[in-house]
């Protein structure tokens, strides 16, 4: 059985588990924020004993941990607690919740994941991507990540006024309980008269802008790399973040099948291992010049509309690699 580890609104799960019916793989999905309404858990450690027990209330089915051949764990989100609970009440539950969880994380063996909970967030962080990827022989944008007004307009000027600035971790801004997307912008020199104007800035992530033929995304499964060209330099909208597209319902954003050079390819498995991930969305660009760049790796990144639009078999892949152990 495939532990499926998410939440009530993941499309991403709801396709997934499309295909685990079509090929009559056994599943449980476990929606983290109904923990407490819906699942109850527990966790038996005895001499020579660990035995795991999800059981859901509503559906009246049970995992245990000998059942579990292949857990994937995609965007669950903690339980919405009773607004006339202390603070102090509050912050004990999520704790205790959290650690909990954390706990049913580590019994479940690492051969068994798609990705470990602990290798995503290890792995999620931009300045050890480029560090590593650079270590690799990836070619990457120079990056200065800096709180000092200065440093900034040194880069600024540095790269004729032609520079991008970006989110340090995720790029999601929460604002009356909506995660609004923060893209990829370009600095403007009015920016920079106002960083330049303060004694200090919150962090900033920024590097120069590439001269881009096309964007780039990788989509790796164990040994297998789907890699889809993304043609964001056709509209204004889309230039400097492509990601703009699904904000905008009018802008036509072509994707298209994309080859890369085997070193290229051999790269993005390399640094998949290097993090210990067995899937991940890499993020590349081919600039006019026929130079492709590392920009970054998202170890739980979104794979649905890349295969609908281009017909890989992702879903597939993630399932074999679940299911291995049958």
């Amino acid at each position: 059985m495939i532990l499926l580890i998410t939440s009530k609104s993941d499309i991403t799960t709801d396709y997934l588990i499309k295909n685990l019916v079509n090929r009559n793989i056994s599943f449980f999905r476990f929606n983290i924020e109904d923990i407490i309404l819906q699942y109850d858990v527990s966790i038996l450690i005895s001499s020579g004993l660990l035995e795991l027990v999800i059981h859901d209330k509503i559906r009246n089915t049970t995992i245990k941990s000998n059942d579990i051949i292949g857990a994937y764990f995609m965007k669950p989100q903690l339980p919405t607690f009773n607004k006339d609970d202390l603070e102090t009440e509050v912050v004990f539950q999520k704790t205790e919740i959290t650690e909990t969880l954390r706990s049913i994380w580590r019994i479940i063996p690492e051969k068994k994941w798609l990705n470990h909970p602990e290798n995503l967030w290890c792995a999620s962080n931009k300045i050890k991507q480029l560090i590593l990827a650079d270590k690799i022989g990836f070619n990457i944008p120079e990056t200065l990540l800096s709180t000092i007004p200065k440093e900034i307009a040194y880069f600024y000027n540095k790269y004729d006024k032609n520079v991008i600035i970006k989110a340090v971790k995720h790029g999601f801004l929460l604002h009356n309980n909506c995660l609004n997307l923060i893209l990829t912008s370009k600095l403007e020199e009015a920016d920079i008269d106002y960083i330049y104007s303060q004694d200090s800035v919150h962090p900033s992530l920024i590097q120069p802008n590439l001269d881009k033929e096309f964007d780039i995304r990788v989509t790796v499964i164990g040994n297998s790399v789907y890699a889809t060209r993304i043609l964001s330099q056709m509209n204004i909208e889309t230039k400097i973040d492509w990601r703009s597209w699904g904000t905008i319902s009018d802008v036509n954003l072509p994707h298209e099948r994309h080859k890369l050079p085997a070193d290229i390819e051999n790269k993005c498995i390399e640094i998949n291992n290097k993090l210990n991930l067995n899937f991940s969305c890499i993020d590349l660009v081919m600039t006019n010049n026929g130079t492709y760049y590392f920009l970054e790796i998202n170890p739980n990144g979104q794979w649905v509309w890349i295969e609908e639009l281009m017909g890989y078999p992702i879903s597939n892949s993630i399932l074999d690699l679940l299911s291995k152990e049958t």
